[in-house]
């Protein structure tokens, strides 16, 4: 991995060009490597972090533009299919994305960053990037991509993606969000189950309300990987008091075995 460790070495943020090809380096080391050996694990996780900050500072100095370039080549869509490096990838437009939203608002996120990210909501053979792009949520209530309606179309297909997503929407807008998963919950015309372990499977409406544990609990989102964001924007999740009576009106509704005193905790699997 020499020449790996050089280029990331010598790559800066102010030349894009040499971060382009720290991402290519990557990838071609990756794509050499036996994607059954421990050998592609360690490089993987050896690389992931330096290699995600190193995206985002470059993004902090040229904005969008770096990543539109970068993706173009990177799409999960083109003839190659979705590359070896793609978590990072998906790592750095999640972090894109969020840190537009809590800076400048929904509307300044690039339309094109939520189709990126929701274009790995189904490719079930990378699950770190698939992992990554949870952080499609972040763009509920966008002007021109609708990412509800995505999410609710999706959710019958694609339940467990859907719920995470779901979850991360949470942190980005509460009233969009409780508005969704009430639709979610209550449309007669969508219906699922999800097995959640060889003898439990539960139905929609209980599955769906436990993305609601997440946003609840003392510690924060998994995603995207290395970027304590909170810190960075001194961001602090409490629930809206006229948004947790609707969510527990709605999870009343459902008639669940809890007790008395329940917490949204209580509805963890």
């Amino acid at each position: 991995m020499d020449e790996l460790d050089q280029v990331v070495t010598n790559a800066t943020p102010e030349e894009p060009d040499s971060v382009r090809t720290v991402v290519a380096t990557y990838e071609e080391a990756l794509t050499s490597t036996s994607n059954s050996s421990s050998d592609l694990r360690s490089l993987r996780w050896q690389y992931y972090r330096p290699i995600a900050n190193l995206l985002e500072k470059t993004a902090l100095q040229h904005g969008w533009a770096f990543y539109d370039e970068l993706l173009a080549t990177y799409s999960p869509r083109n003839q190659f299919g979705v590359s070896a490096c793609s978590h990072v990838l998906v790592n750095g437009v999640g972090r894109f994305v969020i840190r537009t939203r809590y800076r400048d608002d929904v509307e300044a996120v690039p339309g094109t960053a939520l189709r990126y990210l929701r274009a790995y909501s189904s490719v079930s053979d990378h699950f770190l990037a698939r992992q990554e792009a949870w952080t499609y949520g972040w763009g509920i209530g966008h002007p021109s991509h609708s990412v509800a309606m995505y999410l609710q179309e999706s959710v019958e297909d694609n339940p467990r993606w859907v719920q995470s997503a779901l979850e991360q929407a949470f942190y980005a807008d509460q009233a969009a969000a409780t508005d969704l998963l009430e639709r979610l919950v209550t449309d007669e015309s969508i219906e699922f189950s999800v097995q959640l372990t060889s003898d439990r499977t539960v139905p929609k409406e209980r599955f769906l309300i436990e993305c609601l544990v997440g946003p609840d609990r003392a510690y924060e989102p998994t995603v995207p990987r290395y970027w304590e964001w909170w810190d960075e924007s001194d961001y602090i999740f409490d629930w809206n008091p006229s948004i947790e009576s609707r969510l527990r009106a709605l999870i009343a509704d459902l008639d669940l075995d809890l007790p008395s005193d329940w917490t949204f905790q209580d509805l963890r699997f």
